[in-house]
């Protein structure tokens, strides 16, 4: 066989090798890079592979960017983790994230907020899908959470409540029935992006009552002005 035989059948086998062993899932490159930022500032990160797909897309530049990407790469993880290996996958499973970008102030000593929905499906007839907010004061350059978000000694939640249940009700009707040890529970506010007008927050599926899907509520500033922190714009 001539070396020109042999460099063919080398090609050959090559490309074979490459249909049969296609990109694996978690890949090396940064969720985030200069390369995957588009003209809109939105970072794009793809990743797939036989019945698995991988997408992100959320804001670049936000300005406790590493708590962010942090938080994301262990999302990546955690569901590559759970999925297993991409040659034991009989069924498609998918890993998106969408992140929305939010503010209020002055663009220098306001507020900014970036919101990620998360939708997972491992395979089963019942994906997940939950939330997961970033929010930072631009004036003290720290970040903003619940607690900091409300004064010390306010009860934000006994004027918050009546919103929820108001637009919920609204929304899907009168099944939605939401109990006041559920209504009144810190750990269901977690996620929320703060506007102008506006305190949204986001509820994961199921968090609120059982079989209610992943759902947001806008609480106007107005209703809750009193209790919010000083210096947050």
């Amino acid at each position: 066989m001539n070396q020109n035989s042999i460099a063919a059948m080398l090609a050959t086998l090559a490309a074979a090798a490459a249909i049969a062993c296609p990109p694996a899932a978690r890949a090396d490159a940064p969720l985030c890079d200069p390369s995957s930022v588009d003209a809109n500032q939105m970072c794009h990160f793809d990743a797939s592979g036989p019945f698995s797909n991988i997408s992100m897309v959320f804001p670049a530049n936000y300005p406790d960017e590493q708590t962010m990407i942090a938080y994301l790469t262990k999302v990546e993880n955690d569901y590559v983790d759970a999925r297993g290996p991409l040659n034991t996958l009989t069924s498609p499973t998918a890993l998106n994230v969408t992140g929305t970008r939010y503010g209020s102030g002055p663009p220098q000593s306001g507020t900014q907020s970036v919101v990620t929905e998360i939708y997972q499906n491992l395979g089963g007839a019942h994906p997940s899908v939950w939330y997961r907010s970033f929010n930072y004061n631009l004036a003290n350059r720290q970040p903003i959470t619940f607690d900091s978000l409300f004064a010390t000694g306010t009860q934000p939640l006994q004027a918050i409540l009546p919103t929820v249940r108001k637009t919920l009700t609204d929304r899907y009707g009168p099944a939605v029935s939401i109990p006041d040890d559920t209504g009144l529970n810190p750990a269901n506010y977690q996620s929320f992006a703060i506007t102008n007008d506006a305190i949204v927050f986001f509820f994961d599926q199921n968090a609120l009552q059982p079989a209610l899907e992943a759902t947001k509520v806008s609480v106007p500033r107005g209703a809750i002005a009193s209790m919010i922190s000083p210096g947050i714009a």
